[in-house]
């Protein structure tokens, strides 16, 4: 991520977003870890768009990206 962005990113366990793990770069989400689909209402926050979703199996790949609108970046973890 730094490579892409400039920037450090900082997981935040102790928190919940949409259902995962929040991603941040500084103070901004940049990403969500393993988020919940049915916990993100894509028409209500626009800005969530923008965000890079993190997943761990091909099944939440699939999930997600059924829900999610076209554009939004899936990355599967290894």
């Amino acid at each position: 991520m730094t490579e892409e962005t400039g920037g450090q990113a900082t997981v935040r366990a102790d928190e919940y977003l949409a259902g995962g793990t929040p991603v941040y770069l500084g103070n901004a989400v940049y990403g969500v870890i393993r988020p919940d689909p049915d916990q993100v209402d894509w028409h209500r926050w626009p800005g969530r768009r923008n965000w890079v979703l993190f997943v761990t199996s091909r099944d939440e790949l699939k999930h997600i990206a059924a829900a999610a609108p076209n554009g939004v970046r899936i990355i599967k973890l290894e």
